[in-house]
Formats: structure tokens, C-alpha cells, sequence
């Protein structure tokens, strides 16, 4: 596989979006022939956006979705994803940028909802047929965070308290831990264009980047 899977994670208003829309034209300004496709967790293709429009209840059901029922409709989105979009534009190499991936599970499910990274991991542990090469976690403060946040769509996520979003931050802070690599840093306080500049600035450092360009001029 010469392509590249290139990921955004975060707490809610973190900026994700944006900067995937700045990187996605920036990466198809700068590569000579690949295509750059995003995507998003959960959803992307038709049978994932209806998963996802189930678990983050923008619904009308009754009762609230219980925690662990919640990890594992998160898993089969990811596991639809995964096989319908990401691994076949990878193999054609295409470079794949996703807004969230398993990482946030463990981030949200594993510590916001306390139910272990290590429970998260073994639901997902058929979904999960590839992970990212390239991590960009955007770090912001919970409380500028939900100040930040809106989606139009109803995520639930967004009606969570601060003390839910430590957690996920924290959680975050050890997920980082398994990254000896391109897990990177971005200080999501600061404008929209000098979170960019960090990012472009901090991509081309990354090996992975450096080797598929490599492999694109040849």
C-alpha cells in the first residue's frame, strides 16, 4: 500500500473540520497525481452515515442509547468505513483524510463514558483493519471547547459537561502515549490560520508524508 491515512482527533469544537478542509486543498495543491479524499467517523458511505445518524442521536428515540450499545454502533460504522473507503483508496494510492477514527472511541467511550480502553479495543477489534499514519490531535481546554462547538446535525456529545470532556482530554493524553511517532500536537487555541501554518509546518516533518512523495515522483 503506497497511500496514506491521515487523521484529525479532538474534543468537540476543536477545529477538526476546518483544518481538514485547509489541509485537503493544500495537499492536492502540493501532490502531482494523487487523489486526496476525506472522510469522517461515524459515516462517510450511505450505510455508515445511517449508523451515525442512530448513535449520535439525532433521533427520535425514547431512551438514550446505552454506553456499551453506543461503542459497538461506533465500531460497525468504522468497520464499513474502513473496508467501503479507506483500504481501496489507500491501496489505489490516495492519500485519506478522516475526521475522527478509533481513537476516539477509546478517547470517548473508553474514558468519557468510563468503559476502559481495553473494552473499546476488543469491540473493535474486527472493525479495525487500519489505523492512521499520520495523527493530528488538535489540544484545546474543555471550556473553550463547548463554548466553540455547533453542529447543525445534533451532536449529542455537545450537550456533555466539562468534567466529561477532561476526561475524554485526558484520555486523549495517554491514547498519545502508544505513539512513538507522527501522534502530533496541534495548539488549537490560536486563529484558524496559525493552527494551519502548524500543521503544514509539522506535516512535511512527518516520515510518512516524506515517503509518499517520494514514491509520487517516481
Amino acid at each position: 500500500m503506497n497511500g496514506l491515512y491521515i487523521a484529525f482527533e479532538g474534543i468537540v469544537g476543536s477545529g477538526k473540520t476546518t483544518q481538514i478542509k485547509n489541509l485537503t486543498t493544500y495537499l492536492s495543491d502540493i501532490c502531482k497525481t494523487a487523489e486526496i479524499i476525506a472522510t469522517k467517523e461515524p459515516g462517510g458511505s450511505e450505510t455508515a452515515d445511517v449508523i451515525r445518524n442512530l448513535v449520535q442521536a439525532s433521533n427520535k428515540l425514547s431512551k438514550n442509547i446505552t454506553h456499551v450499545c453506543e461503542a459497538y454502533l461506533y465500531a460497525s460504522s468504522r468497520a464499513e468505513t474502513l473496508r467501503t473507503i479507506v483500504l481501496p483508496a489507500i491501496k489505489a494510492n490516495k492519500i485519506v483524510i478522516s475526521d475522527r477514527t478509533y481513537l476516539s472511541s477509546l478517547a470517548f467511550q473508553g474514558h468519557g463514558r468510563n468503559l476502559s480502553e481495553q473494552i473499546v479495543l476488543d469491540i473493535n477489534k474486527v472493525a479495525l483493519i487500519k489505523k492512521p499514519d499520520i495523527v493530528f490531535y488538535l489540544d484545546i481546554d474543555p471550556e473553550t471547547g463547548i463554548n466553540r462547538s455547533f453542529d447543525s446535525q445534533g451532536d449529542k456529545f455537545e450537550k456533555e459537561s466539562v468534567t466529561f470532556f477532561s476526561r475524554v482530554k485526558e484520555g486523549y493524553y495517554q491514547i498519545s502515549k502508544s505513539f512513538e511517532n507522527e501522534w502530533i500536537n496541534i495548539d488549537g487555541r490560536k486563529d484558524v490560520e496559525s493552527v494551519f501554518l502548524d500543521i503544514k509546518n509539522r506535516i512535511h516533518k512527518t516520515k510518512s508524508l516524506t515517503k509518499f512523495l517520494k514514491l509520487e515522483k517516481k
